[in-house]
């Protein structure tokens, strides 16, 4: 077997193949997907038995179903090739264990990813965040259990972790500099190694901040109706007038460009990604030359933020409404960090 190892201790890439070693048994397979089919072919070498499964759909987004393939070949090697014992009930803490597991503790982004298209969004939102437990062990990064919670692992050689109660291994390449610069777990270890995310685009931390400020332009912006209904109600007069009334209608407006450039994006990825056809007839390029033009929106935002805090701070006005002009014209910030920090100003139509 030709086997290009590129992680220690984990299943790697071969000629043709892959490896899917599980339970002792020396296996090789190959799968694909497309948008119709979903297939894996599956040789305990061994034993000469092959296991073949194709499935005309992805299942209905659950765990169970995503994880089918990997789990009948599981249960199909502990039904007929058991280990002659079984594993040890307890996996014992290593002394590196908590010195390892804080050099993986953060978020990490899957190699295979659009890293100058807009669609590095969707591999944003598909980071994996690796936390660590006060034992050392990690908690997060692999494809999840059958019942949705995140894998459990110990590390049980040094820089490799096995899942706590299976047999799956998770391991890292650490660098000259002695930083790990790559994780890699079964069973996509062969193929679809993670690296860590840049600071300026982790999820743990954009992602929070992201929504903290859609929700700041979103009341913000609902406030001018909202109020205005209420004063049409109570047949009261505009409270505002001068700088004030200047600020007040200026900040939902710039609250409501800045929702909408984020929206119209967000909604052109999950279109996008829906199926592989929906980039046919031009359409998408099209769209894509729209949102990049409409760059100037979140830009607009910004201008519009920064004169109303300005109007706010100069005129007299409660410090409430001082106090949230800062937080309009930060979250308006938030979003054109979260902007360049997806590609949504690249002018790249390759995707």
């Amino acid at each position: 077997e030709t086997v290009d190892q590129q992680f220690p201790g984990v299943n790697s890439m071969l000629l043709g193949f892959y490896q899917e070693n599980y339970a002792g048994q020396r296996i090789i397979a190959h799968g694909g997907d497309t948008t119709f089919f979903h297939s894996n072919l599956s040789l305990l070498m061994d034993q000469d038995v092959g296991v073949y499964i194709s499935l005309n759909s992805g299942g209905a987004g659950t765990p169970v179903a995503a994880l089918l393939r990997w789990e009948l070949m599981k249960q199909f090697v502990n039904r007929y090739y058991p280990r002659a014992s079984a594993p040890a009930a307890e996996l014992p803490v290593l002394p590196t264990a908590r010195e390892h597991g804080a050099a993986l503790a953060g978020d990490w982004e899957s190699s295979r990813r659009a890293e100058t298209s807009p669609l590095l969004v969707a591999y944003f939102l598909g980071q994996t965040s690796v936390s660590m437990l006060p034992n050392g062990d990690l908690v997060g990064p692999g494809l999840p259990k059958v019942n949705g919670q995140p894998q459990h692992w110990r590390e049980v050689e040094p820089w490799i972790w096995q899942a706590v109660g299976g047999e799956e291994r998770l391991s890292a390449r650490v660098g000259e500099d002695g930083h790990v610069n790559a994780i890699a777990f079964e069973p996509l270890s062969f193929a679809i190694p993670s690296t860590r995310a840049p600071g300026y685009r982790g999820k743990s931390l954009l992602l929070p901040l992201l929504g903290v400020a859609l929700a700041v332009l979103a009341l913000t912006f609902l406030s001018w109706p909202v109020r205005a209904v209420a004063r049409w109600s109570h047949k009261q007069a505009f409270p505002y007038e001068g700088a004030r009334a200047q600020a007040h209608r200026i900040a939902a407006g710039a609250s409501l460009l800045g929702i909408a450039y984020v929206g119209g994006w967000i909604g052109f990825v999950l279109w996008l990604m829906e199926s592989l056809t929906s980039n046919s007839g031009g359409t998408a390029q099209t769209l894509l030359t729209v949102l990049y033009v409409a760059g100037i929106l979140p830009v607009l935002a910004l201008a519009g933020a920064a004169y109303a805090n300005f109007s706010l701070w100069r005129a007299p006005s409660a410090w409430f409404a001082k106090i949230w002009g800062v937080l309009v014209l930060l979250s308006v910030v938030v979003l054109l960090w979260f902007a360049v920090a997806m590609n949504f100003f690249s002018f790249n139509f390759n995707y």
